[in-house]
């Protein structure tokens, strides 16, 4: 499946198929006797799929890409994914099939084209549903044997014949009565529910999933970049980036995985095996500081190998793509979980087969492996170009007048910076104060003189008369060190002798006697957060009993205390509510909390906290892309903060989406917090008002609904409200009133008459009791 476009599929025009159903399928005037009137009826039925607005189905219509793969996403129940980003490049955020293609996607059913792209709104041909299905049901191949009866056999493709008889043979695709299969033919809205209603008996063990979290130091890591790959393969079946929960999902088969994890020079990985759904969640990887290896490739000729694919393996794989002058850098793990180094092998990808350019690697720290050849064959420059492969070049770079050179010395680094007259790479070693000259190639290898070890190394590409910049670290303060650098062009020719730079770090920053200040205190629930105006050191471990926490001037217990970044992070035994007053106090104890240059901080008493509870705050919007009142209101019901509680998954339709916004006084005109808010819909769950009074409530636009209030101990309202399709509804505000606390009750069954008296009312007409 690798020649072709990879099965993807399909895209139902939100608000024509794929909207909430408002036909019954009784009422679609062209299935009557039509031969999958009966599949349709009951997917029309099960909310699946819908007609259109002229009550039509239009069963054999074609069906597109993306509206495919939105039915199988249905069909299936898979679950939306919002770790992963789009790899194709006409599949936008802004379009209504964005996440579902990225579910399929995340699923690892569908891929696209060589040039990158999904074809969301291209209809989908018979054979390629084919394979698509077979891709995500997992479906033996197998050979010709059962296709071969079909006359027109030859007219499938070849890369979908096994696929095409796996369907065939499960029973779940079929031919035409003429003894055809039609691989060529688009598939049809009919077709399509009659083979996904199929697919649907499957589909319990199709869909595994491999959970995970990615961690350093007992800490989640965010921005962790994590690839899966089939045991054994070097192919990355899928990636995604942590978000700040340092969580991973991938959707796979059955089958024997090895993933990996990257975040700057930390590095880790896990082997793991699926065997049903749920086997494998909570697969924790640990990072650990990993070797950076660097390094160029060349063809034959010398000449560099741009964007060329190529890896290192040990079981797992770590891969990565040559840069535009064909340099490489990746951070791989350095031993195994049995303490010894790993040995790795490094290949390359060149027309589709793998080549070897490198074994029997081990690595103890960063290392550069320099210039690599490789058996590709080299090519010829076109005639007028300088400097290359056959062009009879034999002289060396010049390095610019001034140049290299040093520059912004640190405590423990500086800068090198390089121009030179000719493309190529310049090499440097960092070396101690006085140690014996290495040759020019000893540079280039990374080495001293005699092979001695460096005490730094690395190489950077050199565009011709443009300057080039390496950030060299991790040295002394206060130290003088000898700097050794050479260029080399890209065809060769290596500068004779090296030059050599004098540079001294500069000293330490004079000692922060400064304690960190506190800058502010908020409380959301059970999270107070203390903020600071410096990060703190994290090792520092303050006790719950160096906090006093008073809520509405009631101490509340300290169940635990960390520090994070700038911030100590208390958490509360028990949540505040909105409007409760909060304050902290802090004494240090035999751990206080302290900046990174072991300052305390200074004691605290009866701050008060700014308490955020009830005060809902939407995330912020991508300024970059078109954003839908669908995506950018889903925030109410999704997450682990939402506001919309009970709502039934999958409610809220992309096309009609609305919000209800409203408000909610007292008598006395003041908010009124915790009034529980319904429609007259249950699948869309309720919502409470605010500590302001206001409440959000998502809902599906296009017709009038009632919403209700309620609250303990006053009397109910309803309010109605038309509700257009991709816009906020407003409604005027509602006065709740408290029930009369004063009143007389009233006994049923008892004597026949009895007197009522309420509350003293003052009003234009004097004041009165009511009775």
């Amino acid at each position: 499946m690798k020649n072709r476009f990879l099965i993807t599929a399909a895209s139902l025009c939100l608000g024509l198929l794929l909207c909430l159903s408002v036909f019954a399928a009784s009422g679609l005037s062209d299935i009557a006797g039509h031969w999958a009137e009966e599949q349709i009826e009951e997917w029309v039925n099960k909310g699946l799929i819908s007609g259109y607005p002229d009550g039509q189905f239009k069963p054999d219509n074609p069906i597109t890409r993306a509206e495919f793969v939105t039915l199988v996403n249905r069909a299936c129940k898979i679950p939306q994914t919002d770790s992963a980003t789009s790899n194709f490049s006409d599949v936008k955020a802004s379009d209504w099939f964005y996440k579902e293609v990225l579910s399929g996607q995340a699923a690892g059913y569908i891929s696209g084209y060589p040039d990158g792209t999904f074809k969301p709104n291209d209809p989908i041909s018979r054979q390629e549903t084919a394979a698509l299905i077979a891709n995500y049901l997992g479906l033996q191949p197998g050979n010709d044997s059962i296709i071969e009866s079909f006359n027109d056999y030859q007219s499938i493709a070849a890369w979908a014949k096994p696929m095409v008889n796996a369907v065939v043979a499960n029973n779940i695709m079929n031919g035409f009565p003429d003894k055809t299969f039609g691989a060529q033919k688009n598939i049809t809205r009919a077709e399509t529910v009659v083979i996904l209603d199929k697919v649907q008996d499957y589909c319990g063990d199709a869909f595994l999933g491999v959970k995970g979290i990615v961690k350093m130091d007992d800490q989640p890591v965010k921005g962790a970049l994590v690839r899966i790959f089939a045991k054994g393969s070097n192919e990355v079946l899928q990636e995604t980036v942590t978000a700040e929960d340092a969580e991973f999902s991938f959707a796979v088969p059955a089958g024997e995985y090895e993933i990996t994890a990257v975040q700057d020079k930390n590095v880790g990985y896990a082997g793991i095996t699926v065997i049903k759904a749920g086997s494998a969640v909570n697969q924790e990887i640990i990072l650990a500081a990993g070797a950076r290896v660097n390094g160029t490739l060349l063809d034959k000729s010398g000449r560099r190998l741009a964007n060329l694919p190529l890896g290192f393996t040990t079981n797992p794989t770590f891969v990565e793509n040559t840069d535009s002058q064909g340099n490489f850098s990746l951070v791989l793990p350095m031993r195994g979980s049995d303490g010894q180094l790993l040995t790795y092998t490094g290949y390359f990808i060149h027309d589709g087969i793998q080549g070897v350019f490198a074994r029997n690697l081990q690595f103890n720290g960063d290392t550069n492996l320099g210039q690599i050849s490789t058996e590709i064959p080299g090519t010829t420059p076109p005639g007028g170009g300088g400097g290359g492969g056959g062009s009879g070049d034999t002289t060396p770079p010049a390095w610019a007048a001034g140049y290299p050179k040093t520059a912004d010395p640190s405590p423990d680094g500086f800068r090198l910076l390089f121009t030179a007259n000719e493309n190529g790479t310049a090499y440097y070693v960092v070396l101690a104060d006085g140690a014996a000259a290495p040759s020019a190639s000893e540079v280039k290898n990374g080495t001293g003189n005699g092979g001695a070890v460096a005490i730094g190394s690395g190489n950077t590409a050199l565009e011709a008369n443009t300057e080039a910049s390496v950030n060299v670290s991790g040295l002394n303060a206060d130290t003088s060190y000898d700097i050794y650098v050479v260029a080399e062009d890209n065809v060769g020719n290596l500068q004779s002798s090296p030059v050599k730079l004098d540079v001294k770090t500069t000293s330490s920053t004079p000692g922060d006697t400064t304690p960190p200040t506190l800058i502010s205190a908020a409380v959301n629930g059970s999270i107070l957060e203390l903020t600071f105006d410096e990060k703190l050191d994290a090792s520092s471990q303050p006790a719950g009993s160096d906090f006093i926490v008073s809520v509405q001037s009631m101490q509340v217990n300290v169940s635990d205390v960390s520090i994070s970044n700038n911030q100590v992070i208390i958490t509360l035994a028990e949540p505040v509510k909105p409007g409760d007053n909060v304050t902290v106090s802090y004494t240090p104890g035999t751990n206080p909390i302290r900046d990174e240059a072991g300052n305390n901080a200074t004691t605290f008493s009866d701050l008060p906290v700014t308490n955020n509870a009830g005060v809902l705050v939407a995330p912020p919007l991508d300024p970059t892309v078109a954003t839908t009142i669908f995506n950018s209101t889903a925030f109410l019901y999704t997450g682990s903060n939402a506001v919309q509680t009970g709502m039934a998954p999958d409610t809220i339709e992309e096309k009609r989406a609305a919000v209800i916004r409203g408000r909610v006084l007292n008598r006395d005109n003041t908010p009124l917090p915790e009034v529980r808010i319904t429609i007259n819909h249950p699948e869309f769950g309720s919502t409470l008002s605010r500590s302001d009074g206001y409440f959000d409530m998502a809902v599906n636009g296009g017709g009038v609904l009632t919403v209700r209030y309620e609250k303990d101990g006053y009397i109910t309202a309803q309010r109605q409200v038309d509700v257009p399709w991709q816009d906020f509804a407003l409604l005027p505000d509602v006065v709740l009133i408290n029930y009369d606390s004063t009143a007389t009750p009233v006994t049923l069954g008892s004597s026949t008459m009895q007197v009522v008296r309420g509350s003293q009312i003052t009003d234009k007409d004097g004041t009165n009791r009511r009775r």
